[in-house]
């Protein structure tokens, strides 16, 4: 994609060189670092180094914060908007894998899709008002 985005303009954000370059630099201090065990899923660092690279992209200057909640401590309310959000995903995640017929048996069952989406809407709402209340 990053060798298209000039010749079919196509805007894409770098994913890969932030992250390498970040697992190449730390690497040097500690050859058994690694940003995903299994080498395909990311731990909680390297999905923040994503994110970064996504934010950055599409414009603020994030590049000095640490993680995610030093990002957001603008908001009051940055914590709990933190976990609806992580909320909203997980129940969206469960859905989507039961509506697919994933068979992991690790997995949570999930709601029906209808359900889901019905309580994705509602804490949607809940975050946009906490991003709104910033004093």
């Amino acid at each position: 994609m990053l060798a298209q985005r000039d010749s079919l303009k196509w805007d894409v954000a770098d994913l890969h060189f932030p992250m390498t370059r970040y697992l190449d630099e730390t690497r040097k201090a500690d050859s058994t670092f690694e940003l995903a065990k299994d080498g395909i899923h990311p731990n909680e660092l390297g999905h923040w180094l994503m994110a970064k690279a996504v934010l950055q992209y599409l414009g603020p200057n994030v590049a000095d914060a640490p993680n995610v909640l030093a990002t957001l401590s603008t908001n009051p309310h940055s914590e709990e908007i933190l976990k609806l959000v992580r909320q909203r995903q997980a129940i969206m995640k469960d859905a989507w894998l039961n509506a697919t017929g994933h068979k992991r048996p690790e997995m949570n069952a999930g709601l029906p899709m209808t359900e889901a989406r019905n309580r994705y809407k509602a804490l949607e709402k809940r975050i946009r008002a906490l991003m709104a209340e910033r004093h």
